[in-house]
C-alpha cells in the first residue's frame, strides 16, 4: 500500500530512483529524490531542535521558488505551515500572526514585512539561505530548546494552512490535513492522469493553492519532475521550455493571455 504521507512518498521515491529529478530550474543544478529527502530529514531535525513540532503553525514567506517548495514539504513534515505571499504588507502579516496564533515566521531576507512583522510580535524569525542547487537550504537564527511534539507528522495532523485568492468572497485560510490533503493530490493526479515521466513547468505562486498543489504536493506525490522558472517573463519561460521540456504547465487568465501575446508577436 503506497503511504498517504508526502514525506512516505519522497522517501520511497528517493529508494526507489536516488538520482531522479524532482526539480529543475534555470543556471543552478537539478534537486534530485535523494537530495529532497535528506532536505526533509534536516528541516525536521532542525526544527524539532529549535523546540517546533508537530501542529505548531509556522509561516514560510519566500522569494526563491525552489527552496520554497522544499521547505514546504520539509516544514509540513513536521509542523503546520501557512504559505504566504512574501509581498504582503506589515500589518497583513501582524494580522494572520494573530488570528492564526502564528509562532514562527521564516523568510529568506528578500522581503522585510515578515521580519518586522515577527520581531515586533515576538514571535520566533528564522532565516532560510538558498543554497546553488535548486531547492537546498540552510537555516539559521533558532535556539535549541525542548519540543513538546517532536518526530514526523502523523495523518491527522493538520500539514497545511492555504489562502484562498478571494475570487469569490473575502480570502480566507483553509487548513489541510496529511489525510485531506493526500486526496487533494489523488484527486489532482487522477484528473490530469500524471505519471512519473511528466515534468510540469510551474508558474503558478506557491502560496495559493492553485500553484502549492499541482506545483509541489501533487507532483512529489507522483514522483514526477518540477520547473520553477523564477519570474515570469517571455525569455526565461521560452528557456525553459526549450531546455528542460515540460509536458504540461497550467496558469491564469493572464498568464494564458500574455503567453499568448508572445507567440502572436513571435509565431517561431
Amino acid at each position: 500500500m503506497i503511504s498517504p504521507l508526502i514525506f512516505e512518498r519522497v522517501i520511497l521515491q528517493a529508494r526507489k530512483k536516488p538520482a531522479k529529478t524532482v526539480i529543475f530550474s534555470p543556471d543552478r543544478e537539478p534537486l534530485t529524490y535523494a537530495a529532497l529527502a535528506r532536505q526533509i530529514e534536516y528541516t525536521v531535525d532542525t526544527m524539532n531542535a529549535w523546540g517546533i513540532g508537530r501542529n505548531d503553525r509556522v509561516v514560510l514567506a519566500m522569494a526563491d521558488r525552489p527552496s520554497f517548495a522544499t521547505a514546504l514539504l520539509g516544514l509540513c513534515s513536521c509542523t503546520s505551515v501557512m504559505p504566504y505571499d512574501p509581498s504582503a504588507s506589515i500589518a497583513e502579516y501582524e494580522k494572520i500572526i494573530k488570528e492564526f496564533e502564528i509562532g514562527t515566521l521564516i523568510t529568506d531576507r528578500a522581503y522585510d514585512s515578515p521580519a518586522i512583522a515577527a520581531q515586533s510580535l515576538g514571535k520566533r524569525l528564522i532565516h532560510l539561505k538558498p543554497g546553488m542547487i535548486s531547492g537546498e537550504f540552510e537555516l539559521t537564527g533558532g535556539q535549541i530548546t525542548n519540543c513538546e511534539n517532536p518526530g514526523y507528522a502523523h495523518l491527522d495532523d493538520i500539514a497545511l494552512i492555504i489562502s484562498t485568492s478571494g475570487s469569490t468572497g473575502p480570502a480566507k485560510a483553509v487548513p489541510l490535513s496529511h489525510r485531506q490533503l493526500n486526496l487533494r493530490n489523488q484527486h489532482v493526479s487522477d484528473s490530469a492522469e500524471l505519471n512519473e515521466e511528466d515534468r510540469y513547468l510551474c508558474i503558478m505562486p506557491l502560496f495559493h493553492a492553485h500553484g502549492l498543489i499541482l506545483g509541489v504536493t501533487t507532483p512529489v506525490a507522483v514522483g514526477m519532475s518540477v520547473i520553477f522558472p523564477g519570474d515570469f517573463e517571455k525569455e526565461t519561460f521560452l528557456r525553459c521550455l526549450n531546455s528542460f521540456k515540460p509536458s504540461f504547465y497550467s496558469g491564469s487568465f493572464t498568464h494564458q493571455q500574455t503567453i499568448l501575446n508572445w507567440v502572436i508577436k513571435q509565431p517561431n
